[in-house]
């Protein structure tokens, strides 16, 4: 391998990173966040990703919570819907008849009495909350429990003026707490500070201050948190919140609200909203003594501490009495449904992996366009390991013709509880893969950061050949998938850095990634394969003159040109333009490729870089350089020896012209900088041979005069003339030839953006060529 490969290489990678960062189009304004290259070893990786696996919460949506809803006992409170809720009621899906009494209740909606706090970031209109509690109502100790736990079972740290609720700000470790938190406070529990054993809540302008015992903090595995905590009154009360799908399991029995509750999630669910439960359980003061040493005790284990925790806190997270669930919005990214729509256009297979519902990461498929109307979703959501197993089956069976290929109109909706049974089982893991493979989509819903790793090694590993993985993600918890994937992305959100720092890449907007592959990948990919490939031709093509030379030369190792011209041919007369190309040149246009996604599927199956090109590439250097080597040692086979510098400096002649114009006839994009480059090569061949024919005045004499002579002499310029313009007429030809007699895409596409009368169907991804013959441009038949 050419050391002129490497350098080449590190210099066209780091511009390319440049010219990512550089990129105006990736940079977001209202965060003043440009994309970042954070290594440029993956950037033709970009152009060869046939598995994007995404996040969904801070990836696709915005991360920016907006407290919608809730549900207290037996009454949700909270008008409207949401976008998603309105699609998924064009698509017939039941998002709930409202109850007269809410349908009259709107029509008093009023944010100024609906609010103690008036907050303009808070649109909670529903007067009956507040009303309720204000009017001693039935429901009020449920209202004031809920309002309790929002306010005190949390981690959030307040900036202001305590006396001034108005103008506290709430610095909160996730966007949920602090919308949660902000909501309470506007209606009249105002969350002032703590220290590190007293919570104090400014409740209707006076303050309640509790002694907060125990806290079982929020993780991934947990999906919930709790407090235990003295109340004003002196009881001690355990305060808890978290996902439904945990929460419900460990609420005491008989309790009616449960049911409705239920119900109720799963319409909150149905319009894309994320949902917690609440609940709260009293405590003695000898169950709560009890629990405290076991608390302790684990808290201060120094083997598998946050095991032990864990362990403590299910002692005491179990039969507790329902308070209510909230309902918060995450709208999705500008963008999102179009960026997925024109990536799955470009072959690309999109696998979102969330921890929401499955009511919720269902619409929000349909929402962002993964999911269709015209799609079948299989579903894998069994309550125990027989009918996990039985549904996988069904699955294969039903859709046994398309085993071993994809089927656009096919989805898979698998949940986090199924991925436990079936990863513990290498057929069902298998089997789960072979049926995942032939699906468009996929939504993998209540799944930890862990099973996200699980699901991207199963594909990476699990499908041959390999296919270049892509993970997204902007929180810590999908670190591991990012890690796992071959080339990771970072969105720069609400949650932190941690996604960033682990990634390769770093965008803003998840919209962003769609030019990020289809152009600049796809674009690093070309220019990579042609880098490698062209290196390795120009020193076959020089090589291969000496080889031959052998011939002539009896074996005696006599070399056909000077050491020193040998040496400058890597460092000046074939080093620029590659490099340039490397990082300048494009086939279309950044509204070409990006109008038509499927140009990128010639990436995922390596069509620019593989055995075949390179054999080509190999071919042409020795056919060229026979002619390099063949044309002038007929010419100069009657000549003396004293002849044989000018013999070689044709030689050379012809082998820096052809290599360099090879470099232009395959250009796309060709700019005066390409031409001063190439011209620039040229010249630094004539320059050197010129002024190294004086270089016994250097003490070099066994080049001198040679440079003058040939370039003085009539027989140097006529057959140097007849040697290049033979060795790169093979590459005119055969150019000439592919692009006329078996134009690929991208020639027609180029023809077509030239105005020279070609059709090209967008939406069935067909092209008409010269001779009127249609193309697929998905490259599945031309």
């Amino acid at each position: 391998i050419p050391i002129s490969l490497y350098v080449s290489m590190e210099v066209a990678k780091s511009v390319q990173g440049l010219q990512i960062n550089w990129d105006i189009d990736m940079y977001h304004p209202e965060t003043d966040t440009p994309a970042l290259t954070r290594t440029t070893n993956l950037n033709e990786e970009l152009g060869q990703i046939q598995y994007i696996f995404s996040d969904k919460t801070g990836t696709l949506t915005q991360n920016v919570m907006e407290f919608r809803k809730c549900f207290i006992s037996g009454v949700s409170y909270g008008f409207g819907t949401t976008e998603i809720g309105l699609a998924a009621a064009l698509r017939g899906a039941n998002v709930g008849t409202a109850h007269p009494s809410q349908v009259e209740a709107e029509r008093s909606a009023n944010p100024e009495k609906a609010q103690y706090y008036r907050d303009p970031a808070i649109n909670f209109d529903d007067t009956r909350l507040l009303g309720r509690y204000n009017d001693k109502h039935e429901a009020r100790d449920k209202i004031e429990m809920f309002m309790r736990i929002l306010s005190v079972s949390h981690t959030v740290v307040p900036e202001g003026d305590p006396a001034d609720p108005k103008a506290l700000i709430y610095q909160a470790e996730s966007p949920d707490e602090g919308a949660l938190t902000l909501f309470a406070k506007a209606i009249g529990w105002c969350f002032c500070g703590k220290t590190s054993t007293h919570t104090t809540v400014k409740v209707h302008g006076a303050d309640e201050v509790y002694e907060v015992l125990n806290v079982n903090k929020f993780n991934s595995t947990r999906k919930r948190m709790s407090v235990v905590a003295r109340t004003p009154e002196g009881k001690l009360v355990l305060y808890c919140k978290g996902a439904d799908n945990v929460m419900l399991e460990r609420i005491a029995a008989g309790q009616p609200e449960g049911e409705l509750m239920a119900k109720q999630l799963q319409l909150y669910a149905t319009e894309g909203l994320r949902t917690l439960v609440l609940a709260s359980k009293d405590l003695t003061e000898e169950e709560w003594l009890a629990w405290d040493a076991i608390h302790k005790a684990a808290s201060t284990s120094l083997e598998d501490r946050d095991g032990a925790l864990e362990r403590a806190a299910e002692l005491i997270e179990k039969d507790m009495i329902i308070a209510g669930a909230t309902a918060i919005e995450d709208k999705l990214q500008d963008g999102v449904p179009d960026a997925i729509a024109t990536l799955a256009q470009g072959g690309i297979k999109i696998w979102v992996l969330t921890g929401d519902k499955q009511e919720t990461a269902e619409n929000i498929g349909f929402a962002c366009r993964l999911l269709r109307d015209d799609m079948t979703i299989n579903y894998i959501n069994g309550a125990d390991d027989n009918e996990i197993k039985t549904q996988l089956r069904e699955c294969l069976e039903r859709n046994a013709d398309c085993i071993g290929k994809e089927n656009e109109h096919l989805a898979l909706l698998v949940d986090g509880k199924s991925l436990i049974t079936i990863m513990a089982d290498t057929v069902l893991t298998a089997d789960l893969l072979k049926f995942a493979t032939m699906c468009k989509a996929v939504i993998a819903c209540r799944v930890s950061p862990s099973q996200k790793m699980q699901i991207v090694a199963m594909v990476r590993h699990g499908v041959k050949p390999e296919p270049m993985t892509l993970s997204i993600g902007d929180g810590a918890n999908d670190v591991p998938m990012i890690l796992e994937a071959h080339v990771g992305v970072g969105i720069s959100g609400n949650e932190g850095m941690q996604a960033v720092r682990s990634a390769d890449f770093a965008i803003a907007q998840f919209r962003y990634l769609k030019k990020l592959m289809l152009f600049h990948g796809r674009n690093n990919y070309r220019r990579v394969a042609t880098l490698v490939q062209y290196s390795l031709y120009k020193n076959i093509l020089l090589v291969s003159c000496l080889a031959l030379y052998n011939f002539v030369n009896g074996w005696s190792g006599t070399l056909v040109m000077d050491t020193w011209v040998f040496s400058a041919y890597n460092v000046l007369f074939t080093s620029f333009f590659i490099v340039i190309y490397a990082f300048l040149d494009q086939d279309v246009s950044v509204e070409t490729a990006m109008a038509n996604p499927q140009l990128y599927i010639p990436g995922q199956r390596s069509a620019n870089f593989n055995s075949f090109t390179m054999s080509v590439w190999v071919l042409n250097a020795v056919v060229q350089a026979a002619l390099a080597f063949g044309l002038p040692t007929l010419t100069f086979a009657g000549f003396d020896d004293s002849d044989k510098n000018i013999y070689g400096v044709i030689v050379m002649m012809g082998v820096v012209i052809t290599a360099n114009l090879r470099l232009v006839f395959i250009s796309a994009h060709i700019s005066w900088v390409s031409h001063f480059i190439a011209a620039l090569c040229v010249f630094f061949f004539f320059a050197f041979i010129l002024v190294y024919s004086y270089g016994a005045s250097f003490g070099y004499w066994n080049f001198s005069g040679s440079g003058t002579k040939a370039l003085g002499s009539a027989i140097f310029w006529l057959v140097g003339l007849l040697t290049f313009v033979a060795m790169s007429g093979i590459d005119v030809f055969f150019i000439y030839l592919h692009r006329h007699m078996h134009p690929n895409p991208v020639y027609v596409i180029q023809e077509r953006d030239r105005g020279h009368g070609k059709s090209y169907d967008t939406e069935n991804g067909t092209s008409t060529g010269m001779e009127g013959i249609p193309l697929v441009v998905s490259g599945t038949s031309s």
